[in-house]
């Protein structure tokens, strides 16, 4: 099966079976309780307006994961709806057969939803739930997500962490079937009251929200050690999930592991892998690094706006805990004159070293696109020792929507240019080394790429990485050399 949200409001299931006659047939419709209504005017109705002008309805990529709920193994569906609603939605699509009889079968499918109804906290909901299984003492399986745009709470940033097999009564309970991280820090008393909060953190007239999270499982043993996600107020949040008791599940460092130049808002969910040169020794855990850029693109003042955004890679260092803004990392600058094979302007950054032993958390560079309005707003993804994302630059004519954007790839420990070629420059099919630039007095590897539309996530497939519908071939990954490695004598 494949899985779709659409903006007629539906869930879609399409038959993806070994059977090619049968590909691409609809073979599930789902439509959330809160996407419903029977007013004119409203739900479904408002579709067949003719003054209907565009209005999100389920937009979000749902999550899927196997589960265990106890006793058998489950496959679940939970999904958002991002600008089309303030709710999350679990469906049991273990079994596609029972899709023949939706209606007959619509109580083994349908699990649970979840709405600003159950905890006003939750906004609309951008944020993609991520699956896993938690650290629980009673090994429960858990979805994990910030609680998106716009709450009707107290208009702070917060994570959820929803026991799957629960609410299945239509009854959610706070702390016992659902959990709720606050994501703020109160600067001027220290206290955990919101009602008295003056640091920026959001409230009611100033309303937060927390991105989609990235998850990680720092001893290898399946579980969810800590979570990592960004707010709107340009904050990057650390959580603790590594004890077995759900109460002690905690914001970690009391404040945010690092907070954006001019606190530029981070849309987009974090990536995260180990610290590619620090080894682990007890105490500089987690050790992870966190891969993010700012920008946000939801509001009809974002395609306009000049604010520049930046591109970072953090070093989550537990002794050295958070706090850590741009003043404690090392800048990466672009190097000016660069062209390619053809004569063509790329982008080639510098590659200043990265004090890690002295103190450094990392690096940054600057989206200087001329327009002003470069910014990141989809998910870094890491390949090998190098970090791709993309960037947009939305169009300023609301007639004109596609904009353009970046193919970006920087080396995962400075944020400088990788050592290799990493892009295939001239199109040739290969990537060697033909493929670097010159400014005239030097040589060095490109960093970014010009694209024409809206550049989601990079996606790949081997050698070949695509964005959107445009293919573009990259450097291999290293492969590790099979046959004999090395001898000694033993016995002379």
């Amino acid at each position: 099966m494949v899985y779709a949200g659409s903006n007629g409001g539906f869930m879609h299931g399409f038959d993806a079976s070994s059977n090619a006659f049968q590909w691409g047939q609809e073979k599930m419709a789902y439509i959330a309780n809160f996407l419903f209504s029977s007013n004119i005017g409203e739900g479904l109705h408002y579709l067949t307006d003719p003054g209907y002008t565009h209005r999100y309805y389920n937009d979000l990529t749902p999550s899927l994961s196997d589960v265990y709920d106890g006793s058998d193994w489950q496959t679940v569906l939970i999904s958002g709806v991002r600008g089309g609603g303030r709710g999350i939605f679990a469906l049991d699509v273990t079994d596609p057969s029972l899709f023949d009889n939706p209606a007959g079968n619509a109580d083994k499918i349908v699990m649970w939803e979840f709405t600003n109804a159950d905890d006003p906290d939750l906004g609309y909901t951008y944020s993609r739930p991520q699956i896993g299984l938690s650290n629980a003492s009673d090994g429960s399986w858990v979805a994990i997500f910030g609680n998106g745009y716009n709450n009707t709470g107290d208009g702070k940033a917060k994570l959820f962490i929803l026991r799957i097999h629960q609410g299945t009564d239509g009854n959610w309970v706070a702390n016992s079937d659902y959990l709720e991280i606050p994501a703020w820090v109160n600067a001027a008393d220290g206290d955990n009251d919101p009602n008295t909060d003056s640091d920026g953190d959001g409230d009611n007239d100033d309303r937060n929200g927390l991105s989609s999270p990235a998850l990680a499982d720092l001893d290898g043993n399946g579980t969810i050690d800590r979570a990592y996600a960004g707010d709107l107020n340009g904050k990057m949040w650390a959580f603790d999930l590594s004890s077995s008791d759900p109460g002690q599940w905690k914001l970690d460092y009391g404040e945010p592991l690092f907070t954006t130049i001019n606190n530029e808002p981070i849309t987009a969910q974090p990536t995260l892998s180990r610290h590619p040169s620090i080894v682990s020794d007890g105490s500089n855990d987690p050790n992870v690094m966190v891969f993010f850029g700012s920008g946000q693109f939801l509001v009809d003042s974002d395609k306009v706006s000049t604010n520049t955004n930046y591109f970072y890679g953090v070093w989550d260092r537990g002794d050295l805990g958070g706090g850590v803004t741009s003043n404690d990392l090392q800048r990466q600058t672009y190097e000016n004159g660069f062209v390619d094979n053809n004569g063509d302007p790329v982008r080639v950054l510098s590659r200043n070293p990265v004090n890690y032993i002295g103190g450094e958390r990392g690096w940054y560079f600057d989206l200087p696109d001329p327009s002003g309005r470069e910014r990141s707003i989809t998910r870094p993804v890491v390949r090998g020792d190098v970090v791709f994302f993309n960037t947009y630059v939305p169009d300023d004519d609301p007639c004109a929507p596609k904009g353009y954007g970046y193919r970006m790839a920087v080396d995962l420990e400075t944020g400088g240019s990788p050592d290799d070629p990493t892009f295939d420059v001239n199109e040739d099919g290969i990537v060697d080394e033909n493929d670097r630039a010159s400014n005239g007095a030097a040589v060095s590897t490109v960093v970014g790429l010009k694209q024409e539309g809206f550049l989601p996530e990079p996606v790949f497939i081997e050698d070949i990485a695509y964005t959107a519908d445009t293919p573009s071939k990259v450097a291999k990954l290293k492969t590790i050399p099979k046959g004999r490695l090395s001898w000694q004598e033993l016995i002379q």
